[in-house]
């Protein structure tokens, strides 16, 4: 099956399978991670990390205003066409920008965490802050160069970088703490987790300098028409990126950090299946971009259709089980997260609707639809909060989990629709 799958997706075969090994182990390493916080930390520990790592991944994504997405979509395009000097000085002036913005953000968040950490609910959340901030511009680098790596052709690397690399580097780390005579204080997983991020980007960077030495010098590119371009992407992104942060701090917020902490990990354990879909979504992405400049919409659709059957059929397993045996799967992080049992299922089935509709949403940014991306998203994100202010104060870690399932499936279907009656792309034909 998955061989077929692979074999019709053509010369990409092998990227895909070797993507697919990479993220799998990026997946392992990340859920490994996870499980280290949980049984080091407990729910608390799980609630603090998730609330200020999805704060910080919001505000990182939000820096660098959609030039990673503009970026990616433009080398691949550039590169296609044999362009390659446009591509490096797209490059140039989207990562020179994107990291200053970052590294003012970081800044930012070092300068003001102790009202924002009043702000998210938790005084206690003010020192994760402070050495978190640094992740800020961590993410931004790591962004930047995974997508010019992926843009550029290099999409083995890129992938690692955005899965195994970092999450290897998080599981050394806290495996350190692990072994030390003394547990140290819970603000040492912000820590972990910025270096984690520098770590990655520098190495992005350097793989990506020797990547463009053959490549020419081209003319400057003007940044605001990048911009331009840019935030009506970052606002699609950051509001779907927005689904987990507002999860969390709702049920942070309501009820309590380890409440959070146990959504959290329900969240994490379906997020394996998110790393999947993108190992996917990575290597189809530059080529609907590319389909699309020529009009060649059979090839995307054909393309869409095959990443259907091989998500689905890797994830399904997954789902299955945290379906049948949620209290199993829980109770490996700790026997405190087994309240969150009707929960995993709820995002389970959320999960699987969502993905079961393509990779609709990757296909609207790469055919240049970001104004439509932004509006569906926006309108999750209103959706959103409205089910986290209706049902968290009520039901919980189970409420976050409904509002979390209902937004992804609302987003995946207007998304689905917009794919077939705007771009005229019949997936399902």
């Amino acid at each position: 099956m998955l061989k077929k799958i692979l074999g019709r997706l053509g010369g990409t075969r092998l990227n895909v399978a070797l993507s697919l090994v990479l993220k799998g182990c990026g997946a392992v390493l990340s859920l490994a991670f996870n499980w280290g916080i949980a049984k080091l930390y407990g729910p608390l520990g799980s609630g603090l990390y998730g609330i200020t790592q999805t704060s910080i991944v919001i505000l990182g994504c939000a820096a660098m205003g959609g030039l990673d997405y503009v970026m990616l979509r433009g080398v691949a395009t550039d590169i296609k066409a044999g362009n390659h000097g446009h591509a490096r000085s797209l490059v140039r002036t989207a990562c020179k920008a994107g990291l200053i913005s970052a590294l003012v953000v970081s800044l930012l968040i070092f300068a003001l965490h102790e009202p924002a950490a009043h702000w998210l609910g938790n005084a206690g959340m003010s020192t994760m802050l402070i050495v978190a901030a640094p992740a800020a511009f961590g993410l931004a680098a790591m962004r930047l160069s995974s997508f010019a790596l992926r843009g550029g052709g290099n999409v083995i690397l890129s992938q690692a970088m955005e899965g195994a690399i970092t999450s290897s580097l998080t599981v050394a780390m806290i495996v350190l703490v692990w072994m030390m005579p003394q547990l140290p204080p819970v603000w040492s997983i912000g820590v972990i987790y910025s270096l984690s991020l520098l770590g990655t980007g520098a190495i992005g960077f350097i793989a990506y300098a020797r990547m463009r030495k053959s490549w020419p010098k081209g003319e400057k590119v003007a940044l605001w028409p990048l911009y331009a371009m840019g935030l009506p992407t970052v606002g699609a992104v950051l509001t779907n990126q927005s689904t987990e942060w507002i999860s969390l701090t709702a049920t942070g917020a309501f009820h309590s950090a380890e409440a959070a902490g146990k959504l959290r990990v329900a969240l994490q354990i379906m997020a394996i299946s998110n790393l999947i879909v993108a190992s996917f979504d990575g290597i189809i992405g530059p080529q609907v971009a590319a389909a699309w400049s020529v009009g060649d919409r059979a090839r995307i659709a054909r393309i869409s259709r095959q990443a259907i059957l091989g998500t689905v059929g890797l994830t399904l397993p997954l789902f299955l089980v945290a379906a049948i045996f949620p209290d199993w799967i829980l109770g490996l992080f700790s026997h405190d997260f087994r309240s969150a049992a009707t929960a995993l299922q709820i995002i389970a089935f959320g999960y699987f609707i969502a993905l079961s509709g393509g990779p609709s949403g990757t296909i609207l940014l790469m055919c240049g639809r970001e104004r439509w991306s932004l509006a569906y998203s926006l309108a999750g994100t209103v959706l959103m909060l409205g089910l986290c202010a209706w049902l968290v104060p009520q039901y919980g870690v189970t409420g976050g989990a409904i509002a979390v399932s209902g937004t992804m499936i609302f987003r995946r279907l207007v998304a689905g629709l917009l794919v077939r009656f705007d771009l005229k792309i019949k997936i399902f034909a």
